[in-house]
């Protein structure tokens, strides 16, 4: 029968195997060779390049990508902008990544020939996550370069500070942007033929950040005992405050994604909290009762305060992450609220519980309230002291009497009472 013929075969063939010619065995050997590499690739997940600024807002994200990347199974390579500091965090921190496998170089972005010049050229990736440019010019040799590798994806960290203002929230991807840099990327991206992917981030949290104004500016005032506490307008905007790792993962989520390509995705936690609920729970997590916390509330544009002061938009601005959690199956991991003791900690370990912030703003924002005492003035009373501090409020109406612009002169002569008393 046909079948007994078969297992007769069967049972011949590796006796044969002796009697096949060099050549033929030269080749089933490579044939076994590429079938294992075959299969060795199938279950590698490729090979990432991250092109890492020098710092800032987005400056602790190259490190978290690669840890989680690394753990993915990817072959990462950090190209760092050399221009980082390199003992302050997260660069100071880049020792683990190496431990674990993550290949870093520093390069001269801002010398001769860019960052193009710093870009390997003796290896091709699968993925590209551009986390330096800021405009076109900036990008070009990124770009270029990962379409020569012809990548899976070319992932570009884009900003959700393009969005312009709206009063419908939150806002989603197809919302009106103003004509930035990063958004001459996205359309650079598209137009060159690239499979690209655009994530624009919020604001950014996280326990390497080198760029700690968002939530430093409410520690600054619950630690620092600044009360009245300014907000703008009411207090009750929402905003949506992002932990590095998250922004991270997601990043992270277009490996082996097809689904990824030419989309733009919005970048930030799911959950929303208002001004006047961070103030609370930041006094909160200071062991402060939250109660205590009063607000004086204020229109920016009376103070020349529209930019700078205040580290959020004076309005509602926050952004919608669902299509993330839908096409790429993101979830965030960290809930700000809970963070925001380790953030305490992180808040006093850098310093910032030793030396007082400038509030000279905050003065001039509150001393529209006739009992109010500039708060330089309170606390120079209260070092030289701590009496005087029980004292002032039967001094509030002398103070009253003088122009903000006096205090100086005000405290030399408060002192001068003080020591005939």
């Amino acid at each position: 029968m046909a079948w007994l013929a078969l297992l007769a075969l069967a049972a011949l063939a590796p006796a044969c195997m002796g009697f096949l010619s060099p050549m033929t065995q030269q080749a089933r050997a490579s044939a076994l060779h590429l079938s294992s590499r075959s299969a060795e690739l199938s279950m590698s997940a490729g090979k990432a390049l991250i092109v890492q600024n020098k710092g800032g807002g987005h400056g602790e994200l190259g490190y978290h990508l690669a840890n989680i990347l690394q753990e993915k199974g990817v072959e990462v390579t950090l190209l760092q902008d050399s221009a980082a500091k390199k003992a302050k965090q997260p660069f100071a921190s880049y020792g683990e990544l190496e431990s674990k496998g993550v290949k870093v170089v520093w390069g001269d972005f801002a010398g001769e020939g860019g960052v193009g010049a710093s870009l390997p050229s003796d290896e091709a990736f699968d993925y590209v996550f551009d986390n330096y440019a800021k405009d076109p010019a900036t990008a070009k040799d990124v770009a270029v370069a990962a379409k020569s590798w012809s990548v899976k994806n070319y992932v570009y960290v884009s900003s959700a500070g393009m969005y312009k203002n709206t009063e419908e929230v939150p806002l989603v991807e197809t919302d009106a942007v103003k004509e930035t840099g990063q958004r001459q990327v996205e359309l650079m991206a598209e137009e060159m033929g690239l499979p690209w992917t655009s994530f624009r981030p919020q604001y950014i949290y996280g326990p390497l950040t080198n760029k700690r104004d968002y939530l430093d500016w409410f520690y600054d005032r619950v630690v620092w005992a600044m009360s009245p506490f300014p907000l703008p307008h009411h207090g009750d905007q929402f905003v949506a405050i992002t932990h590095a790792e998250d922004v991270a993962s997601m990043l992270a989520a277009v490996v082996g994604n097809p689904s990824a390509v030419g989309q733009i995705f919005n970048c930030a936690s799911t959950r929303y909290i208002t001004y006047n609920a961070l103030a609370k729970s930041v006094a909160k997590a200071c062991g402060q009762d939250p109660s205590d916390i009063s607000h004086r509330y204020y229109k920016p544009a009376d103070y020349g305060a529209e930019k700078g002061y205040f580290p959020f938009r004076e309005n509602h601005f926050f952004v919608s992450s669902d299509k993330a959690v839908r096409l790429l199956g993101w979830q965030p991991k960290h809930d700000l609220l809970q963070d925001l003791e380790w953030y305490r900690d992180s808040y006093v370990a850098a310093g910032k519980a030793d030396t007082p912030p400038d509030f000279l703003k905050d003065d001039e924002i509150n001393i529209i309230d006739p009992e109010y005492v500039p708060w330089t003035v309170r606390r120079q009373l209260a070092e030289e002291n701590p009496e005087l501090e029980q004292q002032l409020t039967s001094i509030r109406d002398k103070m009253n009497e003088l122009d903000k612009y006096y205090y100086s002169g005000m405290l030399e002569q408060l002192k001068e009472e003080h020591a005939q008393a």
